[in-house]
């Protein structure tokens, strides 16, 4: 009889939490004098992995920014568990070198060392600034809407990048229309939004588009699904940071 293979986890998060059910008490991370067992060690990532899903990561990439130590092993850990692809930076990178790779990776969240705030912050302001972001609207991959007044004046940034003068005026004509609209609704920016826009109303408008399901039965699956959405997470929880986001107060 042969040896037999030992057990093939879907994840390491799976791993991880058999190590902790088998050997609960056991150091899983030593980092100088700081001790991490393997219960201890599941039971950050599952609390950091909830404050995650939370911000709507799921799908998303989260930016890892961390010196060695417990603390990027349960960063990394928490956002595989939140569903999220971990894109781990050098902490020893400049800010310039930061910016180019943050640019590129477009992160929904960065976890970042003190250390290296001053750097978050150059990342920032790099993206912020005119010269870069009146650049990055005009590329697709950055999913980035015009939001600049100027931004809707140069039709010729937009020509650059590859439009013609009429598809130019078309495309930017309608997004000054719609932000117009006395019926303009704000981006959702609540917690899990992504769940709400990216896999709910994503996979009812695909399945319209393909001839699967009708206009009403579109609309009704997206009403559902956001439904059972806000009840899981707390309906009132999510009005408040809705109106938040608008700077309502009643």
């Amino acid at each position: 009889m042969g040896a037999e293979l030992p057990p093939v986890f879907p994840t390491v998060v799976h791993m991880l939490t058999d190590a902790a059910g088998r050997w609960p008490e056991r150091e899983a991370l030593v980092a100088g004098s700081a001790r991490l067992s393997y219960s201890d060690y599941l039971s950050c990532v599952a609390g950091f992995a909830r404050d995650l899903e939370a911000l709507g990561v799921r799908g998303e990439r989260v930016a890892v920014i961390l010196p060695n130590g417990i603390e990027i092993c349960i960063a990394i850990f928490a956002a595989h568990a939140a569903g999220a692809q971990v894109v781990p930076l050098n902490p020893l990178y400049t800010g310039r070198e930061l910016a180019a790779i943050l640019e590129d990776a477009a992160p929904a969240v960065l976890l970042y060392d003190a250390a290296k705030k001053d750097a978050a912050y150059a990342f920032f302001s790099y993206m912020a600034q005119s010269a870069q972001a009146n650049v990055d609207v005009t590329i697709g991959k950055t999913g980035y809407n015009p939001y600049r007044t100027s931004q809707f004046l140069n039709r010729q940034a937009w020509v650059q990048a590859g439009m013609s003068p009429e598809a130019a005026s078309s495309y930017l004509g309608a997004i000054e229309s719609s932000l117009a609209s006395p019926n303009m609704v704000l981006d959702l920016r609540i917690p899990q939004n992504q769940r709400y826009q990216q896999v709910v109303l994503d996979q009812a408008v695909s399945q319209y588009l393909a001839g699967e399901i009708t206009v009403d039965q579109a609309m009704q699956q997206i009403f559902d699904g956001w439904q059972e959405i806000t009840d899981e997470l707390g309906r009132d929880a999510q009005l408040e940071a809705y109106l938040g986001t608008l700077g309502v107060q009643k």
